[in-house]
């Protein structure tokens, strides 16, 4: 029995190894970064173009509003 969980845990440190050597896990991740970065990148600028736009067309209101006949 112990020779077998000895040739388990051969198996297992040779499998951990070959992960580590396997570049296409790091290609994978650099891409999931990049794609995380875009998203923050692109919730930042609808945040800015949001309130842009709120206090354009609440500055159009407040002056149309004052130009009305009352």
């Amino acid at each position: 029995m112990k020779l077998r969980g000895s040739i388990v845990l051969k198996s297992i440190i040779a499998r951990t190894r070959t992960f580590a050597r396997d570049e296409k896990g790091a290609t994978a991740m650099e891409y999931a970064i990049m794609a995380v970065l875009v998203v923050v990148a692109l919730v930042a600028v609808a945040g800015t173009i949001n309130g842009t736009f709120t206090n354009t067309f609440t500055n159009m209101g407040t002056k149309v509003n004052a130009n009305m006949p009352g």
